[in-house]
């Protein structure tokens, strides 16, 4: 097969180079952590009134996943329903809400 610039092959041709993947930038990267770290630290500090006006922190683990999922590991899974309701009512239409278990998983 002909290309307008020269005869096209499957074997690599010199003058052409690899794609390199290049790793992103800490900027980049703290850029796109920065939503989901203060979504962890309101979830954290968040207090549910049903419980004593404790908070999230107290009664779970909030753990970044990745740049746009948080896990809440809950410590007494009998007070899951209580810190969800809590989330979902912080978070509206934000985020998506996932239960399994003890862990309450929150992606943007």
């Amino acid at each position: 097969m002909i290309t307008p610039d020269r005869f096209r092959s499957c074997y690599p041709q010199p003058g052409i180079t690899k794609a390199v993947y290049a790793p992103l930038g800490r900027a980049d990267r703290d850029r796109r952590m920065r939503a989901i770290t203060e979504l962890e630290r309101r979830i954290s500090a968040l207090e549910i009134p049903e419980l004593g006006h404790s908070t999230v922190s107290e009664h779970a683990d909030a753990h970044v996943l990745d740049s746009s999922t948080l896990a809440v590991v809950i410590v007494c899974g009998h007070n899951i329903r209580l810190i969800e309701r809590a989330i979902r009512a912080h978070t509206t239409d934000t985020a998506e809400v996932q239960i399994e278990r003890d862990i309450i998983t929150i992606t943007l």
